[in-house]
């Protein structure tokens, strides 16, 4: 491929993007390895499209690779030193020739607080596996720069005043782009947003028109080109940035900004994504890597035909993070808020041995998401898993598949006229997930104890999986008559653990794991002709 198309390596850098780079997101040469007038032809990058830049087949935690590779071609070498296998208890013995970059075995994973050869690792330089790059050391810096000044492989005679000129780099700077970035996407009536300009290039005056009547201009850096706006009106806006130089101007693409009343939604908000329109007004989808988020899906459901999907099974990004979120509701006049929901999801693999923790958490504020709190987390080796695992992309066969969980909340910083929720799923790279039946329904104190039970308790199975003893929890303001039995995976009844009534208060019942072989059960809790089922995982 190299010798079918290449340009002059004296005057440019090439860079081969192509389908396949020999089993490697992208390669190159230490200036060093093609010095030679001979090794010219070999001198330059090959990279992977769907490494290349941010958007497309790409995204933006492949886009690191391609200054991974000028890294190399301006003779960097990886953290850990000459080999291209990080992870490797001798590559602590092994130099990088950079003073300041410390010690590694490598990452492959953006573990912040990894300490792999006994002092914090640098796993956000961009020379390092982890797929995070940030930066650049100092030393390294003097090392790139003293490449690029050096004629080893005619490095230096990119920048020479004569080749700047020869490949047009030399001139009036171009006005390329007009872009900016937002602090939010959706806010309350009252709230500000933070409005960046991100154009390029010598950019020296702006002109913001915020689409609800108010624009702001002017050529002051620092002042013009960053902006402050506060929406007292609700609706949807599209805001648009002009950006010049003096002699052209160019206008962005406009950003949608959505101005959330009070109360948008009344009590009980129910979803349970039947509705043809979605997302909606009420519910919001942000998909932050733009690689696939919450979509409906007619394969599988709680109730009804519909259910929230995300195919995490075909994710290839750890930490791939999509969101769902509602808009306000009015809480003023309510003591209580509960957050009901059900999901279904699975480990990726053939056995409880091959566990994934995914999380799917959920969070809530008081103040139309300035600050969001988590109130519960659930995790692949724990609480998540509702099914036995599934090698292939998981879809739940019926309702004995799914888990619910109830959020009782009256903390009074909850309780005002912008109360929101968050869905929130960060991937491990483990199976897909689903989403149904959420439903948000404020109490007064007249409705708490009618309610209770119709409800029903937040009932609690920990630790999961489990080697031992579990505990099964609840709290209720009330006697019922209940039943628990457990059930395996083919339906069959393993132990009644109660039949009774229950009395009012806290409940802690002990389940054992002895004479029940490793694998997955079902603890069914029935209550008034209700049933739930809470999947229990022995190892």
């Amino acid at each position: 491929m190299k010798l079918l198309i290449q340009w002059p390596r004296n005057k440019y850098l090439n860079v081969w993007v192509c389908a396949e780079a020999g089993g490697a997101a992208g390669y190159s040469l230490y200036p060093g390895s093609v010095n030679g007038f001979n090794d010219a032809n070999m001198d330059g990058i090959v990279i992977q499209g769907s490494y290349t830049g941010s958007i497309g087949t790409s995204n933006n935690y492949r886009s690191r690779v391609l200054t991974h590779e000028i890294g190399h071609w301006l003779n960097l070498r990886h953290p850990w030193g000459n080999s291209n296998s990080p992870g490797e208890a001798d590559n602590c013995n092994q130099d990088d020739n950079v003073f300041d970059t410390p010690n590694t075995k490598g990452w492959t994973t953006c573990n912040l607080e990894g300490e792999s050869c006994g002092s914090l690792d640098n796993v956000q330089n961009y020379m390092d596996y982890a797929y995070c790059g940030k930066m650049f050391t100092i030393g390294q810096k003097a090392r790139l720069r003293a490449a690029a000044l050096s004629s080893v492989a005619q490095r230096n005679q990119l920048t020479t005043q004569s080749n700047l000129i020869a490949t047009g780099v030399e001139g009036d700077p171009i006005l390329c782009e007009a872009k900016f970035t937002t602090s939010k996407l959706v806010i309350c009536t009252g709230d500000s947003i933070l409005f960046t300009d991100e154009s390029f290039h010598d950019v020296n005056n702006w002109y913001w028109d915020f689409a609800d009547g108010t624009t702001f201009s002017g050529s002051i850096e620092g002042v013009h080109n960053v902006s402050y706006h506060t929406y007292n009106n609700e609706g949807s806006f599209e805001v648009t940035l002009t950006a010049g130089n003096g002699f052209e101007s160019l206008t962005s693409e406009p950003i949608l900004i959505t101005v959330l009343p009070a109360g948008a939604m009344d009590s009980p908000a129910v979803q349970g994504f039947e509705s043809a329109e979605f997302p909606s007004e009420d519910w919001f989808i942000e998909d932050p890597l733009n690689d696939g988020g919450w979509e409906i899906t007619t394969n599988a459901s709680y109730l009804g035909s519909r259910s929230l999907h995300l195919a995490n099974w075909s994710n290839d990004i750890e930490f791939n993070k999509d969101f769902l979120i509602s808009s306000t509701m009015d809480l003023s006049d309510a003591v209580e808020v509960r957050v009901s929901y059900k999901w279904a999801y699975c480990f990726k693999g053939t056995s409880e041995d091959d566990d994934t923790d995914d999380r799917l958490r959920v969070s809530v504020t008081g103040d139309c998401g300035n600050d969001w709190d988590l109130r519960k987390m659930h995790r692949g080796y724990t609480s998540l898993p509702s099914a036995p695992p599934h090698l292939y992309p998981f879809v739940p066969s019926g309702p004995a598949e799914w888990n619910s969980h109830i959020l009782v909340l009256d903390q009074t910083q909850y309780l005002t006229p912008h109360f929101r929720v968050m869905f929130e799923f960060e991937s491990r790279l483990g199976n897909d997930i689903y989403l149904d039946n959420i439903n948000i329904t404020a109490y007064d104190s007249s409705m708490l104890a009618i309610q209770e039970w119709s409800i029903g308790p937040d009932w609690e199975l920990y630790p999961n999986p489990s080697e031992g003893e579990s505990i099964l929890s609840c709290s209720i303001v009330s006697n019922h008559e209940a039943s628990i039995i457990i059930y395996d995976a083919m339906g069959r009844v393993i132990e009644t653990v109660f039949n009774g009534e229950l009395s009012a208060g806290n409940h802690n019942i002990s389940l054992s794991s002895i004479n029940k072989s490793p694998g997955t059960y079902f603890v069914v809790i029935i209550t008034q002709g209700r049933s739930r089922s809470l999947s229990w995982i022995i190892k």
